[in-house]
């Protein structure tokens, strides 16, 4: 990309391997890259430079640098460039997150309602239940256990529309936590099994999607191999036939079917071994 000058796409591909340093926690490595990018490409678009100053925001906040943290989400929330983003919401609540860190819960409680608002308006209700959430949990720490439950419930009523992820459904079990603390065992007892029935139903979810997209790459794989034979039969004589050729574009896509079928095979057969240990060394 860098030998034909394709700067964008320089700066894309850098993007997501700041995004993977911070998956793998390697936070340092994470504030280099971004430090070598802001270097090497002076005039980066600015939804970029919103991207890249959340993602040093959170490398700083995990290395419990707070200070230069907030320095970094404070520049996304007043750049106009992230007005409509939801990065906006992302680091008003990690903003509240370090208040609340630090002791200060009335200015995290500011900033995370602020964060409702903004995804109330731009329906982004990923972050709408991250907000509720987060409030319920200050109020908790605060002993306020009224206030914390109706905000986890205002999160768990979004978690039953079913777009959340498995993280989610963390928030049955504070509930739960809350109802305990109470004294209402039958209640946090309710929760905590909702908890397990809900992650039970998401992944079993997940899984059966996997297993279906499975199928259909194999099934479009083998469609388009058929495609390309035909392609063959009809047009021997083309251009790009002589420069490739159709027929080694069909072996091609046959490899990766037959390759594709071949790893689903070896995945079940070791699936089915580790099973096997797993039911020969159980004391259940």
């Amino acid at each position: 990309a860098l030998e034909n000058g394709l700067n964008s796409q320089v700066e894309s591909l850098l993007n997501n391997k700041t995004h993977e340093l911070l998956e793998e926690e390697n936070y340092q490595g994470a504030l280099e890259l971004i430090d070598s990018m802001r270097v090497h490409f002076p005039n980066i678009s600015k939804s970029r430079q919103v991207a890249l100053n959340n993602k040093e925001g959170v490398a700083y906040h995990n290395l419990d640098q707070f200070d230069k943290a907030l320095e970094s989400y404070f520049k996304v929330i007043s750049d106009s460039t992230s007005s409509g983003m939801d990065v906006y919401a992302i680091c008003l609540q990690n903003i509240g997150s370090i208040y609340r860190k630090t002791g200060n819960n009335s200015d995290a409680l500011d900033k995370y309602r602020s964060s409702i608002t903004y995804c109330k308006a731009h329906d982004f209700s990923r972050w709408l239940f991250e907000g509720y959430q987060l409030i319920g949990e200050t109020f908790e720490a605060m002993n306020m256990s009224d206030s914390s439950l109706f905000y986890f419930h205002k999160a768990i009523e979004l978690v039953e529309n079913g777009d959340q992820d498995a993280v989610s459904y963390e928030v049955y079990h504070l509930a739960s936590q809350v109802y305990s603390r109470r004294g209402d065992y039958k209640t946090a007892l309710k929760y905590k099994e909702l908890y397990s029935i809900r992650l039970e139903e998401y992944i079993a979810q997940q899984f059966k999607i996997t297993e279906d997209e499975q199928k259909y790459n194999i099934q479009l794989l083998t469609d388009r191999y058929f495609d390309l034979l035909a392609a063959d039969k009809d047009q021997k004589n083309t251009e790009r036939m002589a420069k490739f050729g159709i027929s080694g574009t069909a072996l091609v896509f046959l490899s990766i079917l037959l390759a594709m079928l071949y790893k689903q095979r070896r995945t079940r057969v070791s699936l089915a071994r580790e099973l096997s240990l797993i039911e020969a060394e159980s004391d259940v």
